[in-house]
């Protein structure tokens, strides 16, 4: 049983504490399920941040990773506080838009990961509104698309040595 208690303090007619009411809720499920989302949040392959008043909220591990840092690192801190000297783009400005507008932004980057190799990212930002509709954090989702960018290269390059074959093959028949 996971409980969360409140203690509420009785006062008699003359304004004296009489007793303390303890009331207990029953979060066991809350609970549960906040640990089955931190779960995907921690082992998923894309790279999040969670973000408020440009300072970071909550990061995962893979966004921690791909820093070479900690999550712990990121807590409470700005962009350039944890990661200065990185080639980012104007992240503050695009996260500005997005709480201003409400509406989120995608784009695709190529970044020098912590092993200095080149990596394709595509980003998805977005507002994450609290229950009276306010906007007030901004959330990255980053997927990893390096492969994919480089299966497309390779089937570029590919299609590009059939037509050269092609027309080395239709010129020696018309010889």
């Amino acid at each position: 049983f996971m409980g969360e208690y409140e203690f509420q303090p009785i006062f008699d007619e003359d304004g004296l504490l009489e007793k303390y009411v303890t009331l207990i809720r029953d979060i066991s499920e809350r609970r549960t399920l906040e640990m089955r989302y931190k779960a995907v949040f921690d082992e998923t392959n894309a790279a999040i941040s969670i973000k408020s008043g440009g300072r970071f909220v909550m990061v995962n591990r893979r966004f921690a990773e791909d820093f070479g840092k900690t999550v712990e690192d990121f807590a409470g801190k700005r962009v350039h506080e944890v990661l200065a000297g990185e080639p980012l783009l104007d992240l503050e400005s695009v996260e500005k838009e997005v709480l201003a507008t409400g509406e989120g932004c995608e784009w695709e980057r190529t970044i020098l990961g912590q092993n200095r190799k080149c990596r394709h990212e595509l980003t998805k930002t977005f507002s994450v509104f609290d229950p009276l509709l306010n906007a007030n954090l901004v959330c990255s989702v980053a997927t990893d698309v390096t492969e994919i960018r480089r299966a497309e290269e390779d089937l570029r390059r590919s299609q590009r040595f059939a037509k050269a074959a092609e027309r080395r093959l239709w010129g020696a028949l018309d010889a």
